[in-house]
């Protein structure tokens, strides 16, 4: 597919300037189309309105002697929603709309991680179960973060169990940012540990307080703790059974063992599509 170029886009037969920009609060693909004399090209949907697909991402697709348009619910055009045409006369229409399945595999980093990584994989884990708190409680200098449960548990398999804040953040900033972590801090946001303790912690999660958005991912994820022989291990992956976009697309199990940080087990996505619409007037 093509993104920016020099191409025909409306198949009138002559070539249109392509310039793809990132624009508005939720960071969509725009497509910019002038005519090679400066003239701006504007399409115009017929019978279907492009933003009830919820599409971030679109790109070109030539093929035998036609350009036609893939527009994608992520940035990487993984995650397909229609296939559009456009006329020369600048008409644009549906000609499919797609669903997507997607399948994950838990693969070992090594092959002694198989059984282990085969076992999360088919849920014959037990999580340890995490208290809730009675009341949600902002954490000082964690913006838009809330404490929201505990649990005491060995996190680095050093003999001694650790008290751990589970912490949510969600930003309704640009398309919304949501995660959840563990630290060793108290609700004042004073830590619980050592500095070298909480660095090690937040490492085994992904966790950067750096970053604007400190979690692993921002559509969502779930970070549990099992323990398998004999030590306590993290399973950390996306909400809900499957993702909903390469964005999401996450799941690793890391343990922390003799002072080193392990990842055992990394998850890898395939995404299949189907047909579930099509424009049949054409």
């Amino acid at each position: 597919t093509l993104s920016s170029g020099v191409f025909d886009v409306n198949n009138d037969g002559m070539a249109e300037r392509v310039v793809a920009q990132k624009r508005g609060t939720m960071n969509n693909t725009v497509h910019e189309l002038t005519s090679l004399d400066g003239t701006s090209v504007r399409r115009k949907p017929v019978g279907f309105n492009p933003v009830e697909f919820a599409k971030h991402h679109g790109a070109w697709l030539p093929y035998n002697g036609r350009t036609y348009y893939v527009a994608a619910t992520d940035d990487e055009g993984r995650y397909r929603v229609y296939l559009s045409y456009v006329t020369p006369a600048n008409e644009e229409y549906l000609l499919c709309a797609f669903g997507y399945r997607t399948k994950a595999l838990l693969m070992p980093q090594s092959a002694s991680d198989l059984e282990l990584c085969g076992k999360v994989g088919r849920g014959e884990v037990t999580f340890l179960p995490v208290e809730q708190v009675d009341a949600l409680a902002g954490v000082d200098g964690r913006g838009e973060t809330t404490l929201e449960g505990r649990i005491r548990v060995d996190f680095d398999n050093d003999g001694e169990p650790e008290e751990l804040s589970r912490l949510v953040y969600a930003s309704g900033a640009g398309r919304g940012c949501g995660s959840e972590y563990y630290d060793l801090v108290d609700a004042a946001g004073a830590p619980t540990a050592t500095m070298d303790q909480q660095a090690m912690l937040l490492q085994l999660q992904g966790v950067n307080l750096a970053n604007r958005h400190p979690g692993p991912v921002c559509s969502g994820n779930r970070a549990r703790w099992f323990q398998h022989n004999g030590l306590v291990h993290l399973d950390n992956r996306h909400r809900g059974a499957r993702p909903r976009g390469a964005q999401s697309e996450f799941h690793q199990v890391s343990v922390v063992e003799d002072g080193q940080l392990r990842l055992l087990c990394k998850g890898f996505f395939t995404v299949t599509h189907e047909i579930t619409g099509y424009n049949d007037a054409l």
